[in-house]
């Protein structure tokens, strides 16, 4: 499958995106910000699948088994550092000292293993549901059924939204391995697999790009109309993020050979591990100022330039 480089590019952007999120603009920019923020972390599931699916089972379960094996050591690695953070971080704060004793009583396991809610830091969950989704559609691929499963996936989407809206249970609970992981997952590997029946009609290409604008405005009248707010999942967004994705398998070349293409290709998965270490150093230490009134820009960037000089460091290295 030849590189794309709009979906590297989509990548960079949809990592500043979580970054607003979890540290959002001042008012209601930062409403705004975290509305088109909800596409984030679904186009990195979506993309994912799409780069997995292959039309041969068992080309396909190498790709599914080797996935699995980088999302385990991530996942584990991740959950090691920021709890060794915390960890040092109990000397000087009650706070943490708080945090800390809960991370070790059975409920806050109970919901790391079940609903990969990480006692060690909540943004870790998108490994972890990646994961045991892995784990699941290899276990569907072993048996010969992942392909025909795949049509599950936007309805898991739509059970996932639903539910939300109906506020049936916690986020971190709906957000699972089945109705997230899976559901985006599958339907990004649904799109790869018929991506030339999708894009061969003609008036595909003008529908996406109109449907684009009028997506981003019915977010925004979504974000007036829920009386829980940004707190749960835009039906606009949803549908949003696989427009996106179309747009970018329309448009393959679009930022090619840019900075931003390589940013988002070799830094946007670091960026979204190590933005919040960044963001909690930055403030535990005092320098809140150095936010100024654009937090999640500083702290984009200084994250960015931090693993951009060690994917630099580590590319050098491989190349030796």
């Amino acid at each position: 499958m030849n590189r794309n480089h709009s979906i590297d590019v989509l990548r960079i952007i949809m990592a500043f995106l979580v970054v607003t999120i979890h540290w959002p603009f001042p008012g209601k920019a930062g409403d705004v910000f975290i509305t088109y923020g909800k596409t984030a972390v679904p186009f990195f599931f979506a993309v994912c699948g799409y780069f997995l699916f292959r039309e041969d089972c068992d080309e396909m379960m190498g790709r599914l088994k080797k996935q699995a094996l980088r999302m385990l050591i991530f996942y584990v690695a991740s959950n090691l550092f920021y709890g060794a953070y915390i960890a040092l971080f109990t000397r000087t704060s009650t706070g943490s000292l708080r945090e800390m004793k809960y991370m070790l009583t059975s409920e806050a396991w109970k919901n790391f293993l079940l609903y990969n809610f990480s006692p060690f830091s909540e943004h870790l969950w998108f490994l972890g549901s990646l994961l045991y989704a892995l784990v699941i559609m290899i276990l569907l691929n072993k048996i010969r059924i992942l392909k025909p499963a795949l049509f599950a996936g936007p309805l898991l989407i739509a059970c996932y939204v639903i539910l939300s809206h109906m506020g049936i249970g916690e986020s971190y609970q709906l957000r699972n391995a089945v109705l997230v992981g899976m559901g985006y997952t599958m339907t990004g590997m649904l799109i790869a697999r018929y991506k030339e029946q999708i894009l061969k009609p003609k008036f595909i290409t003008p529908l996406l790009l109109i449907s684009f604008p009028v997506l981003m405005i019915t977010a925004a009248v979504e974000l007036n109309t829920y009386k829980a707010g940004v707190m749960v999942p835009f039906v606009s967004c949803e549908i949003l993020t696989y427009v996106l994705l179309l747009l970018c398998l329309r448009f393959p070349d679009f930022g090619k050979d840019t900075f931003a293409e390589k940013l988002g290709r070799d830094c946007s998965f670091g960026i979204y591990i190590m933005h919040i270490f960044v963001m909690h150093l930055l403030a535990v230490t005092d320098n809140d100022a150095f936010f100024g009134n654009f937090p999640p820009v500083a702290i984009f960037t200084v994250t960015a330039f931090f693993i951009y000089i060690y994917s630099g460091i580590k590319q050098a290295l491989v190349r030796k």
